[in-house]
């Protein structure tokens, strides 16, 4: 078994590169290619991408809760979708309660505001992480973005594992073609 330690080194700390890159490419990204459009309503939107479906799941729910302890204002909006397991918590979290399926979720302070219950998703498939993206930027404008994936980390072989739809994991090669094709849209 791994020691905390090495876990943290091996798994963590890449995984956290990645997810910092990923949010400043796509911050670039987004300002190269809105020239021409006027500035957001607000200075930052963050996107969080929650692949709930594990064993992680009630640890997703602490994280949700201390976004909430922040949450949206006229500057900030924190969007997250939000897909959870039938096996590992059949707690509620703030204000929701308890559910199995895949939730987009605006994140208020201290409770959350429910935009769509969007049934079973993949979050192991590029094109739900796509959906997301796109959603996020066309409904919650902003002059910056950061979109946040959260879930197993698994360093240059991608992240998650999606253990409702077949442990279907998220690839570098997925991520990147999920916010392209977010982007693109």
């Amino acid at each position: 078994m791994m020691s905390t330690k090495r876990f943290v080194w091996v798994v963590v700390v890449p995984l956290l590169a990645v997810l910092i890159v990923a949010g400043l490419v796509l911050n670039q990204v987004v300002r190269a290619t809105s020239d021409d459009e006027p500035e957001g309503d607000a200075s930052w939107t963050f996107l969080v991408y929650v692949m709930g479906d594990t064993n992680l799941e009630p640890y997703a729910l602490d994280d949700l809760t201390e976004m909430a302890s922040v949450g949206s204002s006229g500057e900030l909006n924190i969007v997250a979708m939000v897909d959870r397991s039938p096996d590992y918590s059949s707690d509620g979290v703030l204000n929701l309660d308890d559910w199995e399926d895949t939730k987009l979720l605006k994140v208020e302070q201290d409770e959350f505001v429910e935009l769509a219950d969007l049934g079973e998703l993949n979050t192991g498939d590029p094109d739900t992480l796509a959906s997301f993206v796109e959603t996020g930027l066309r409904e919650y404008p902003a002059d910056n973005y950061a979109l946040l994936l959260w879930d197993h980390g698994g360093g240059w072989l991608g992240m998650g594992a999606d253990e409702t739809d077949g442990e279907d994991p998220l690839g570098l090669d997925e991520i990147a073609q999920g916010i392209d094709e977010g982007l693109n849209a």
